[in-house]
C-alpha cells in the first residue's frame, strides 16, 4: 500500500462508517446523558463518496492520516492473512491481532495502520464542567481488505476496519467517574493512479 500515498491521482473515499458497539459501553448513570451528548460528537458516519487530488489532502485522509507513509503494518501484528487471484487482480484479506500497546503513538501497533481515535483528540471535546483525567485507547478487530491490479501491481481499492476501545477517568464537577467506550470504524476507497 506504500505507493498510495506516492503515486495516486485521485483518492476517492465511499464511506465512512462509524458506530458506538453497545456491548462495551460502561457510562455510571453521573454521566450517562453527557457521555451519550460525547459519543455522538464522534459516530458520524458518512455513505456519501468524497475525492480528493492533491498529494496533502491524500495524504491526510488515507491511513495513516497526516503521515507520508500508509502503514507500519508488521508480520508480528498479523493474525491471518489471504490472497485469491481474481483473475485480473489480487484479492488480499488481512486480519489483525487486537493491540498489544495501549495508547500507541502514531506509528506505533494500530496508529500505525488504521485512522484510530486518539487520547488527545477525546481530550479536545469541550463539556461544561468535565475534565479528561485519564484516556487509554485500545485498538481491536483490525482487518484490511485490498484489490491490488495484477499488471500494475497497485491498490486499487482498501477498506480498513478497527475498534477502539477507550478507557476513562473522568472529573464531573466535584468528583471523578470510570468510563468506556468503544468505537467501530470502517473506511472504503478506492484508488486511480
Amino acid at each position: 500500500m506504500s505507493g498510495v500515498k506516492a503515486n495516486a491521482k485521485t483518492l476517492t473515499r465511499n464511506y465512512k462508517k462509524l458506530q458506538s458497539l453497545p456491548e462495551y459501553l460502561q457510562l455510571p448513570a453521573t454521566i450517562k446523558t453527557i457521555g451519550s451528548a460525547a459519543i455522538s460528537q464522534f459516530v458520524k458516519g458518512t455513505d456519501t463518496p468524497q475525492s480528493w487530488t492533491s498529494r496533502e489532502d491524500i495524504n491526510i485522509i488515507f491511513p495513516v492520516g497526516g503521515t507520508d507513509y500508509c502503514s507500519k503494518l508488521s508480520a508480528d501484528m498479523i493474525e491471518k492473512a489471504t490472497c485469491i487471484d481474481a483473475g485480473d487482480y489480487y484479492e488480499l484479506e488481512i486480519k489483525l491481532y487486537d493491540d498489544k500497546i495501549t495508547s500507541p503513538n502514531k506509528g506505533e501497533g494500530y496508529a500505525g495502520t488504521f485512522n484510530t481515535v486518539t487520547a488527545s483528540s477525546i481530550g479536545e471535546v469541550e463539556m461544561p464542567m468535565v475534565t479528561f483525567n485519564r484516556i487509554d485507547v485500545k485498538g481491536i478487530n483490525g482487518s484490511i481488505s485490498a484489490k491490488i491490479d495484477k499488471s500494475s501491481r497497485r491498490v486499487t481499492e482498501a477498506i480498513f476496519r478497527n475498534t477502539d476501545i477507550l478507557s476513562m477517568e473522568v472529573k464531573l464537577a466535584l468528583s471523578s467517574v470510570s468510563a468506556q467506550i468503544a468505537l467501530e470504524v470502517e473506511e472504503g476507497f478506492s484508488i486511480s493512479y
